[in-house]
């Protein structure tokens, strides 16, 4: 409670957490925290499925954003946990291995580019394309999304491909005959960057 609370104020609420934060309430609070055997999977789900991206197998690809998603969340839960336990012993984040929790500074960071040069050709085999786009630095992976239905509705474009290359970009399982739009992005660790121009190409 704050220092502040005048004592009147304080007891009334003091007493209401008191009959409220039981031994129930207190291992239910324990249990949304993370654990070293949940830390430890979500890591190493992690560290298999973004491996797995990088060696060129795109239908990992969303696996691997869900399994970053999990892991962000046990980390800022241990690093949450950290911060208030160094209140009573400033240690506990160096022994976590967060490292010391130092108050940040203010960061810009940059801006992921925005992919160029997005160019698109018939495949060998039927219902596949090949694609390509100019190099960024930094890139963790380039997305292909397709759309089949009108561009302009966000709900009609889904994930197609992903390659940690720029050139090569496999595209597989489209219709013959159907007409499709494509667009590209530019991923970091950091987020995403802007989409590029569409090309409109029909599946042969």
């Amino acid at each position: 409670m704050p220092n502040k609370t005048p004592d009147s104020e304080m007891l009334p609420k003091s007493s209401a957490v008191s009959k409220a934060y039981t031994e129930e309430t207190h291992n239910y609070l324990l249990s949304l925290l993370t654990n070293p055997g949940r830390f430890k999977e979500a890591n190493d789900r992690f560290h298999a499925s973004y491996n797995a991206v990088m060696e060129g197998d795109t239908d990992k690809v969303a696996t691997c954003e869900a399994d970053r998603k999990q892991l962000d969340r046990e980390y800022l839960l241990l690093a949450g946990l950290a911060k208030v336990a160094a209140q009573q012993d400033p240690g506990v984040p160096e022994k976590l291995g967060l490292g010391p929790l130092g108050v940040k500074t203010a960061t810009v960071a940059t801006p992921v580019p925005k992919a160029s040069n997005f160019k698109l050709v018939h495949g060998i085999n039927s219902g596949e394309m090949t694609g390509s786009v100019s190099s960024i630095k930094g890139v963790r992976m380039f997305e292909v999304w397709g759309c089949e239905g009108d561009p302009n509705l966000e709900q009609n474009w889904k994930l197609m491909a992903a390659s940690p290359n720029c050139q090569r970009i496999a595209i597989k399982g489209l219709t013959p005959g159907s007409k499709y739009w494509f667009r590209v992005r530019a991923v970091r660790s950091s987020g995403v960057g802007p989409w590029s121009n569409y090309i409109t190409l029909m599946a042969i």
